[in-house]
C-alpha cells in the first residue's frame, strides 16, 4: 500500500479530510478490484478452459449455451472495453447469468439431497441380495462406536463424531420423540437473530426433500423422472431386479450433478470476475495503478483464452501464457491482503457516511465498489437483493416454526414409504445440536437403536457404513 494510500486511509478511519479522502480512496479501491479481478479471471478462465477441453463432450446443451454467452461478454465488452450504455446492458447480461446459475445451483442442491435419501434407503436393502450375512454383537459394536466418538478432548469433534454416527444407526425412535428434538433444537434459537434460525430451518428441509424449487422438474426432466420412479418403489418388498435398476438411476443421476455442479461452480467464480471487471472498467485510470504491467498480463491471458473458445477445434494454449503467470506470481495474494485491509474502510463508509457519499455525488461508484466486494467474497454464490432478518427469535416464534415445520414433517410422512421415512429421519437427526447429556445417554441411544433393529440386513448395512467412517477417521 502507496503512502498517499495509506494517508487516505488514516484520514477516513480518524474522520478528517473526508470530503477529498473518500474520493480519493474509492479512486484507489476501484482500481485494486479491477487488477484483483483481472488476476482471478485470468487464473479461472485457464483452469476452465482445461476442463472444456477435456470433458466438453458430456456438458449438457444449457452447459455451452451459458459458457458461449460468458465467452461472448468477455470477447465483447472486456477483450474490447465497452463504455456508455453498452456497458450498462453488459453488466444487466452478467448480473442476468448470474442469478439463472444460482437458480441452477439450487436445484442441483435439492437433487443431490433427494438422491441422498434414496441412496441411504438403497445401502440398507443391499444386504438382502449378498446371501449370508455374519450376526453383529451389539455391546462389543457399541463399546467400538464409543471408542471412536469420545477418542478425542475437543467437545466439538466429540459432537460432530456423535451427529455422524447418529445419522447412520437404524432409526428406531418413534415419531413424536423425533418430533420432539425436532421442537427442543428450534426453541434453543430463542434470543438468536431470526436469519439464523432460517439457515437452521433451511437446513432440515432440504434434507428432509422438504424444500423443491419450482424449476425441477423443467431444469432437470431426466432427473425428476428418476426421483418419481424411486418414490414410487415399496421398499419392503423390493426384488433384486428393482434395486439393481434403482442403483444403476442413482449413478446416473450422482455422475449428471456432479458434472451440472462442477460446471456451474466454476462458471460463477469466472462470471464473478467479468463481472466485476465491468463495473470497475468505467471508474479506471483517475490514479497510478502500481501493478500495471501484472494487469496487462493477466489481460493477455484472457485474450488468448477468449480466442480459443471460438475456434473450432479445441487447441493447446500457448507457452507464452506461461510467461504472463509468471508476472502474475505472487501478486495476487498481495492484493487480496490490502484489499482486506482496504475492505474495513469500506464498511465504515457505509456504516457511517452514506449521506456524505449521496451529497458528493459519488454514489453511484460506491454501489458499484459494494457489489465488487460481494463478488470476490468467499461466498461465489452471494444473493445481492437477500433480505436479513435480524430480528430476534422469541417464543411464539419458535413455537410457530416448530409446529409448521413437524406438521409438514407428518404429511409426507403419511405419502411416503417407511423406508424413505426413516433416512429422513436419520438425514436430519444428524443436523440438529446433540441431544444427550453424557458418555452413558450416547451409549443407550446405541445400544436402542441396534436393539430394535430385527431387520438384520439393515443392522449389517449400518454397521459396514459405521465401520467405514471409523476406519476412515
Amino acid at each position: 500500500m502507496n503512502k498517499n494510500l495509506k494517508k487516505i486511509r488514516k484520514n477516513i478511519t480518524g474522520g478528517i479530510h473526508l470530503e477529498e479522502s473518500i474520493p480519493g480512496f474509492f479512486n484507489h479501491l476501484v482500481t485494486e478490484y479491477h487488477t484483483y479481478g483481472s488476476m482471478e479471471l485470468a487464473m479461472h478462465y485457464y483452469s476452465f478452459y482445461e476442463a472444456y477441453c477435456d470433458n466438453e463432450h458430456v456438458w449438457s446443451d444449457h452447459n455451452k449455451e451459458t459458457i458461449k454467452n460468458v465467452n461472448c461478454l468477455v470477447r465483447d465488452h472486456i477483450v474490447k472495453a465497452s463504455t456508455g450504455e453498452r456497458l450498462e446492458k453488459a453488466v444487466a447480461q452478467i448480473d442476468s447469468i448470474r442469478n439463472e446459475i444460482i437458480s441452477r445451483m439450487h436445484v442441483i442442491a435439492a437433487y443431490t439431497d433427494v438422491f441422498m435419501i434414496y441412496e441411504y434407503v438403497l445401502n440398507r436393502v443391499e444386504y438382502r441380495f449378498k446371501g449370508d450375512i455374519k450376526p453383529l454383537d451389539d455391546q462389543e459394536f457399541t463399546r467400538e462406536i464409543l471408542q471412536y466418538i469420545f477418542d478425542s478432548e475437543d467437545n466439538f469433534i466429540i459432537n460432530e463424531n456423535i451427529k455422524e454416527i447418529i445419522g447412520q444407526l437404524p432409526v428406531r425412535i418413534t415419531r413424536q420423540k423425533y418430533f420432539d428434538l425436532l421442537k427442543d433444537s428450534i426453541k434453543a434459537y430463542q434470543g438468536a437473530e431470526r436469519d439464523t434460525l432460517d439457515t437452521f430451518l433451511y437446513l432440515i428441509r432440504t434434507s428432509a426433500m422438504l424444500h423443491m424449487p419450482k424449476n425441477m422438474e423443467e431444469y432437470y426432466p431426466k432427473l425428476w423422472e428418476m426421483k418419481e420412479k424411486l418414490s414410487s418403489l415399496s421398499y419392503k418388498e423390493i426384488s433384486k431386479e428393482e434395486y439393481e435398476e434403482a442403483s444403476t438411476m442413482l449413478r446416473v443421476a450422482s455422475l449428471m450433478l456432479e458434472t451440472e455442479n462442477f460446471v456451474y461452480y466454476n462458471l460463477q467464480e469466472i462470471v464473478n470476475d467479468v463481472y466485476v471487471l465491468l463495473l470497475s472498467s468505467n471508474y479506471t485510470g483517475m490514479v497510478e495503478n502500481p501493478r500495471e504491467k501484472q494487469e496487462e498480463a493477466s489481460f493477455n491471458i484472457i485474450k488468448e483464452i477468449n480466442k480459443a473458445f471460438f475456434v473450432k477445434e479445441k487447441k493447446e494454449l500457448p507457452d507464452a501464457l506461461i510467461q504472463h503467470f509468471a508476472i502474475m506470481e505472487g501478486v495476487l495474494e498481495e492484493v487480496s491482503g490490502e484489499l482486506i485491509a482496504l475492505e474495513e474502510v469500506l464498511d465504515l463508509l457505509e456504516r457511517d457516511y452514506k449521506q456524505l457519499i449521496s451529497d458528493l455525488f459519488i454514489d453511484k461508484l460506491f454501489q458499484a465498489l459494494l457489489r465488487c466486494n460481494d463478488l470476490l467474497s468467499s461466498s461465489i454464490f452471494i444473493e445481492f437483493h437477500e433480505h436479513k432478518d435480524h430480528s430476534t427469535v422469541d417464543e411464539a416464534l419458535a413455537e410457530k416454526e416448530a409446529d409448521t415445520l413437524i406438521n409438514d414433517l407428518a404429511r409426507i410422512f403419511k405419502e411416503l414409504d417407511r423406508a424413505i421415512t426413516r433416512a429422513i429421519m436419520g438425514n436430519t437427526l444428524n443436523k440438529i445440536p446433540v441431544f444427550f447429556k453424557n458418555r452413558t445417554e450416547v451409549m443407550e441411544y446405541i445400544l436402542y437403536s441396534l436393539d430394535r433393529c430385527t431387520d438384520t440386513y439393515e443392522k449389517a448395512a449400518c454397521a459396514e457404513i459405521i465401520q467405514g467412517i471409523m476406519e476412515e477417521n
